[in-house]
């Protein structure tokens, strides 16, 4: 894989924190990048999987990159995907205009 092409993108489940101002336990995902050339992560800590989330990471980890790669990857990502298909997936707007 040629450097700059593609990002690699998924979240994975940390574990429950405790947020003592709601007096309940949150779930912990981690918002994964990787450059596939360089293997080089990104690891962002979040409490939802939601599209404002997902976008606030996004940006975050190509200002942490200093730029954006042509291709990402994404493998079905509810709030990147909407409809996911072989040949014509329907990708989310959000995801589309950041």
């Amino acid at each position: 894989m040629p450097p700059g092409l593609e990002t690699q993108l998924d979240y994975g489940k940390m574990g429950l924190h405790f947020n003592e101002l709601l007096g309940k336990n949150r779930t912990v995902w981690a918002f994964c990048g990787v450059l596939s050339h360089s293997r080089l992560p990104f690891i962002q800590f979040v409490y939802t999987q939601d599209q404002t989330s997902f976008v606030g990471s996004l940006v975050d980890m190509f200002e942490y990159y200093g730029g954006a790669t042509e291709l990402i990857s994404i493998d079905n990502l509810k709030s990147g995907v909407i409809k996911p298909d072989l040949w014509d997936p329907q990708i989310n707007r959000a995801l589309e205009e950041a």
